[in-house]
């Protein structure tokens, strides 16, 4: 299973912000910080998707270091409940 970490570039004097998505094995994908977007580290991680041909549904999370990660849902997925 696949997971796309993204991370968050901020601008310097050569580019704008950015938000970095990568996964293990593939080249990284580097877009501009959609402002007008309510999801941007989504928008980066769907781009990286479409550029690898990878189909499925994502689910979000962040990591404790501040970076969003990204993984496919699987039809197989296990609920946890309290006490599980």
């Amino acid at each position: 299973m696949k997971a796309i970490v993204t991370k968050y570039l901020p601008a310097t004097n050569h580019h704008g912000a950015r938000i970095k998505a990568s996964a293990e094995g593939v080249a990284s994908l580097v877009i501009p910080y959609p402002c007008d977007k309510e999801t941007p580290f989504a928008v980066a991680a769907v781009a990286l998707c479409q550029r690898m041909n990878w189909r499925g549904h994502l689910i979000g999370g962040v990591l404790p270091d501040g970076r969003e990660v990204f993984v496919f849902a699987r039809s197989d997925r296990r609920v946890v409940t309290e006490g599980a």
